[in-house]
């Protein structure tokens, strides 16, 4: 099955092309929350659709030759 690298926030992952639509599809439906803390502890909750934070989720194809040696190196430990 085709790979493809899905971009989420700051992260990338490696996923089936299929699971990367449906995770975009998913995402797409959600809503943000956030908590405004306040010193007085009346802190608010809202809750909204944020089309923006939508367009820094991105797919892009990966090769299988990379995608095989980019398994076989593994984990990238950054000190």
């Amino acid at each position: 099955m085709t790979k493809v690298i899905m971009s989420f926030g700051y992260n990338e992952y490696v996923l089936d092309i299929q699971d990367a639509v449906t995770v975009i599809d998913i995402m797409t439906k959600a809503e943000r929350y956030k908590v405004k803390w306040r010193k007085d502890d009346n802190s608010t909750h809202h809750v909204w659709h944020d089309e923006e934070s939508m367009a820094s989720l991105a797919i892009k194809p990966i090769g299988e030759n990379l995608y095989r040696t980019a398994k076989l190196a593994g984990e990238c430990k950054e000190d």
